[in-house]
């Protein structure tokens, strides 16, 4: 944090409105990043110069470098690759050190130790392959409607593991399951129990408890649990989406709509659009906040605008158009 605020010192920090994104234009690559205000690309390209060399805007280790290395509140980067695209596209997402009061982690251990005994070798594969148990995951709500073809190509090397994790999963169906998995979501100190109680709760979604939990998840300040709570939340909007009342969980809305969690933020409002989600939502989810919501609607890729586009759509129940200031007004209009 030091860092930090002897490089807001040096560039004459003053706290401003979220601007239009910042885009740099790279060979075969273009990097975005989204939720600049105070800061600019040179600063953080300075700053990673001077406290994280070989670091850059593309790198994969990017987002842990703004996070822990330059005391950003958030940070995200993720990879996009739509039809048309000549070049590679890297969103970086951010939230400034000073907007850190947006970011609200739910904290909780990372422990290893006590991995549950009925999981024991589900856990183990999990610390040994996570690649492996994203991949399964991924592809398990396939596998129980098609168990033929429900391994991609790419992963048949792994197929024997991935299959052991499906016949796991499949196993874990009963009402004891259930409350298991979420008594150990909740609250189990070893994060990979976390993730496979994650996994677990896939064969439940079509009950709004468990949405709620694994919405809860996605506030984990670190990646591997709130990856698996987003991968089974992504696969019931894709696959079989119903309305859900999510008024239970808006703070947790709220705080990802504004700035929490900034990898899961697109799959967030979409899950919000396919579930049905409304006006009556609109003043809850986002009144004092949005911010993030606006940020991914100035940006220049079309993936992360059109999906902030689509929930203020909902929200507000008529379509104001694509400019960031009419929504922000509305948005301001909420609070009073």
């Amino acid at each position: 944090m030091k860092a930090v605020i002897r490089v807001l010192l040096a560039f004459g920090f003053a706290a401003a409105p979220i601007h239009a994104q910042a885009v740099l234009r790279l060979p075969g690559k273009t990097v975005e990043v989204i939720g600049l205000r105070a800061w600019t690309i040179p600063m953080i390209q300075d700053s990673l110069a001077r406290y994280a060399p070989g670091t850059s805007l593309d790198s994969h280790a990017c987002a842990a470098v703004l996070r822990y290395d330059l005391g950003f509140a958030d940070a995200a980067a993720i990879g996009y690759q739509m039809p048309g695209d000549t070049a590679e596209r890297v969103l970086v997402i951010v939230v400034e050190p000073q907007d850190s009061s947006r970011v609200r982690y739910r904290t909780v251990p990372m422990d290893t130790t006590r991995p549950r005994r009925a999981w024991r070798a589900t856990v183990r594969s999990v610390a040994e392959r996570p690649d492996v148990f994203q991949t399964a995951l991924w592809r398990y709500t396939a596998w129980l409607r098609d168990s033929i073809s429900a391994i991609p190509a790419y992963a048949t090397a792994d197929s024997i593991q991935i299959r052991d994790l499906w016949r796991f999963l499949s196993r874990q169906r009963g009402k004891s399951e259930r409350a298991a998995a979420l008594q150990v979501l909740r609250s189990d100190p070893n994060y990979q129990n976390r993730m496979v109680a994650a996994a677990i709760l896939a064969n439940f979604t079509q009950q709004d408890e468990v949405l709620y939990a694994l919405v809860r998840a996605l506030l984990e300040s670190d990646g591997p649990v709130k990856s698996a709570a987003d991968i089974v939340l992504t696969s019931f909007g894709r696959v079989s989406p119903r309305l859900v009342d999510w008024r239970p969980v808006v703070p947790e809305l709220h705080a990802m709509l504004n700035g929490t969690g900034a990898f899961q933020l697109s799959s967030v409002m979409r899950l919000l659009v396919v579930t049905g989600s409304g006006p009556t939502l609109a003043t809850p989810l986002l009144r004092g906040g949005g911010e993030m919501v606006l940020a991914f609607l100035a940006a220049e890729h079309p993936a992360p605008r059109t999906g902030a586009h689509d929930l203020l759509v909902a929200l507000h129940g008529s379509d104001l158009g694509t400019g960031v200031d009419v929504w922000r007004d509305w948005i301001g209009s909420l609070s009073r």
